[in-house]
């Protein structure tokens, strides 16, 4: 298996609380995410994901998460998604730093595609990151959580926005 494509999404997550506030007067109502899709030579497609909190908050921004990905993409390409020892040898080699910009690369090659089985939805990934980072808000319905499928999931993570 190896990795024969990789697409970056940029899509804006509102934030459901109306308004994230901040000290110094800083507020945000959403956040840009940068969304993976990798796909391999064999079919199998893996989301990875990284929604970086502001340009105002950490050092960490959207637009400098995109251009990290851009940087790493190239190098990727060829190799097998499963050798995640090597898939982040080569992150790093491409680029020192940046967590942010290799975080959705661990995500879509370490649960998506290194387990097949896995659901290869961007909905269900962000309910195995919830257990982590709690994206998810708490009272949110069931029916909301469940994988509908990978094509429309894109918008449906728009929808739902930040937690």
């Amino acid at each position: 298996m190896k990795i024969a494509a990789i697409e970056l999404y940029e899509v804006h997550l509102p934030y459901s609380g109306g308004v994230y506030l901040l000290s110094g007067g800083r507020e945000y109502t959403g956040f840009d995410a940068a969304i993976l899709r990798i796909e391999t030579d064999n079919g199998i497609e893996g989301w990875g994901e990284s929604t970086p909190f502001g340009s105002t908050y950490i050092a960490a921004h959207a637009r400098g998460t995109r251009a990290g990905i851009e940087e790493i993409t190239p190098h990727l390409l060829g190799r097998d998604p499963r050798q995640l020892d090597r898939i982040n040898d080569v992150m790093d080699d491409a680029l020192v730093g940046h967590h942010r910009a290799k975080t959705p690369f661990d995500i879509a090659a370490g649960i998506s595609l290194a387990n097949p089985s896995a659901c290869q939805c961007v909905n269900c990934l962000a309910m195995r990151q919830a257990r982590v980072c709690r994206p998810f808000h708490q009272s949110m319905p069931a029916r909301q959580k469940r994988c509908a499928g990978a094509s429309p999931c894109i918008g449906r993570w728009a929808t739902l926005g930040i937690r």
